[in-house]
């Protein structure tokens, strides 16, 4: 179709490919998920070890 070999000649002329750049944004994205997930599970055992030692006589 006419859509098609216009998006075609866009992305030939501009050098990005939107799915490639779409792949890469999702793969980002699922690293930021990762890390905040690790982030929270470090809080969570700093917050752990920190109440526990300041409990004295347990």
């Amino acid at each position: 179709t006419i859509v098609t070999n216009l998006e075609n000649r866009r992305e030939s002329i501009s050098g990005v490919s939107i799915d490639e750049e779409m792949v890469n944004l999702m793969a980002n994205q699922h690293a930021f998920a990762a890390a905040s997930r690790m982030l929270t599970a470090i809080d969570d055992a700093l917050d752990t070890l920190i109440k526990r030692t300041g409990i004295v006589g347990t």
